[in-house]
């Protein structure tokens, strides 16, 4: 298998293809346990997105789905989508005690090489619960609103599509030279999916994806286009295909243990705030609002 990347990925058919294809290359079997993370085009808000978050991979927390799941059912207003909402009830069929849902949701998620895309469609559906109630985002929602952009406006998406819940394995792997192809191919797919995409604003989440992006780390695999400016990191830039240059922020964890101080989130805003997207985020009228 080739070390470059010889084709640029268009469109989110040909990502999963490509992420699928990784996963399914022997060499990395110990790293891929679990199925990959995968998006839907709804997921991203291609062409539709005003903020983009961007976290360094996905978490695998079986107390995490736990909560997800107990939610979802007691959300009698249904704030879910239909579809969404039944597709994960179906699979796991009320069975959200501590053992069951451990053991649907390993089935559910245990990588064997093959691709499933009926288990797929229920991962993406409990993606979508996750969004909805896992309580991770709800600083991102809470930043967005402030910045006067909606939740159907913004998308999550990770560097590596990994899921491990401790970031510090995700490092000390990242830095083995045995895994090179590994990271660097995800790496380039994620460069691709921002340039499907096409965001107004890309905000970095996570201390050491920022450290990536911005070519900080002790290794540096891709080239993320971005113009970082050293004594004003606030007015970095990165470049699309397409030719836009968008603004891209950078900081540590919104959420978790991990997570930024309030003044530094409120330093975060207020940069967001006054730098290029007073006139991207302007004030909606009420017409756009409903």
């Amino acid at each position: 298998m080739s070390e470059k990347q010889e084709t640029t990925v268009t469109n989110i058919s040909s990502y999963r293809r490509e992420i699928l294809n990784l996963w399914k290359n022997k060499k990395f079997k110990r790293l891929c346990k679990f199925y990959p993370m995968l998006y839907d085009k709804n997921q991203l808000r291609v062409g539709r997105c005003r903020i983009l978050f961007i976290g360094l991979n996905p978490s695998y927390s079986l107390s995490g789905f736990q909560t997800i799941l107990k939610k979802l059912y007691e959300d009698t207003g249904y704030t879910l989508d239909k579809k969404t909402r039944q597709t994960v009830m179906n699979y796991f069929k009320h069975n959200i005690s501590k053992e069951k849902c451990k053991h649907k949701v390993n089935v559910l998620h245990k990588w064997n090489g093959r691709v499933k895309s009926t288990q797929e469609k229920i991962m993406i559906a409990l993606q979508n619960a996750a969004i909805r109630y896992y309580s991770y985002f709800e600083l991102f929602k809470q930043l967005s609103s402030d910045l006067n952009v909606l939740e159907k406006e913004i998308a999550f998406i990770d560097l590596f599509n990994i899921r491990e819940t401790k970031a510090k394995e995700i490092k000390n792997e990242f830095h083995k030279a045995k895994n090179k192809y590994f990271f660097q191919k995800q790496l380039e797919l994620t460069i691709d999916l921002i340039n499907i995409i096409e965001p107004q604003i890309i905000i970095v989440a996570n201390a050491f994806a920022s450290h990536i992006i911005t070519e900080k780390s002790k290794i540096s695999l891709v080239e993320f286009s971005v113009n970082y400016d050293e004594q004003n990191p606030h007015k970095s830039t990165m470049k699309l295909r397409s030719g836009k240059s968008i603004p891209i922020f950078f900081s540590s964890m919104l959420g978790g243990q991990r997570a930024m101080d309030v003044f530094s989130r409120d330093r975060l805003l207020w940069v967001a705030k006054n730098y290029k997207l007073l006139n991207r985020f302007g004030k909606r009228s009420k017409k756009q609002t409903n």
